[in-house]
């Protein structure tokens, strides 16, 4: 009997190892992939280093603008405050996500529902996306001048080597070495 795609993959590798007789156990996983956490926290959510990587950032920050441990601690506070300041936010916006997904999936879609959802979405990323300028502000300020000196000669040299000159002719630029003589 053919599988179709209305049968998810895990219900036919469940069937197939049930009609085998087989048993599923971890211990024939490798220790790694058996105790291995979700890949994502929200249906949608990328993979990749989920955690804390705002405390990998603070580290290269404080590594190339050469910190003090005082400084340090002292940005650190201010991320750690900010991370549950706007804890409920972040929560509201997923519930708004959610919410939003679930107007998409209705046999009839509410324009005035999914319209206000999305102005409620935004009117959140603003609040959130202002609170994360207003840490990055305070961050900042707890530098001296040359140390946000050395941060934005950084941000200057990693946008040049990834943005640096680019291929190709300019709009209006002809191709070719003889393609205006014809």
């Amino acid at each position: 009997m053919p599988i179709g795609p209305t049968i998810p993959l895990a219900t036919a590798a469940l069937a197939g190892v049930l009609a085998f007789g087989g048993a599923v156990t971890t211990e024939a996983l490798p220790a790694t992939e058996a105790a291995a956490p979700r890949a994502s926290y929200h249906p949608g959510a990328h993979p990749g280093p989920h955690g804390r990587p705002a405390a990998r950032r603070i580290e290269r920050l404080c590594r190339i603008a050469q910190c003090t441990d005082d400084q340090r601690e002292a940005i650190r506070g201010i991320y750690e405050r900010g991370r549950k300041a706007t804890q409920a936010d972040r929560k509201r916006l997923r519930a708004l996500h959610e919410k939003m997904r679930a107007e998409w999936k209705k046999p009839t879609l509410d324009r005035d529902a999914i319209l206000r959802l999305h102005d409620e979405i935004a009117q959140v990323k603003a609040a959130l996306g202002r609170k994360r300028l207003e840490r990055r502000i305070e961050a900042l300020s707890a530098l001296s001048p040359q140390q946000r000196q050395r941060l934005a000669d950084a941000r200057a040299a990693h946008h040049a080597k990834k943005h640096g000159k680019k291929r190709g002719k300019k709009r209006g630029e002809k191709r070719g070495k003889n393609r205006g003589a014809r």
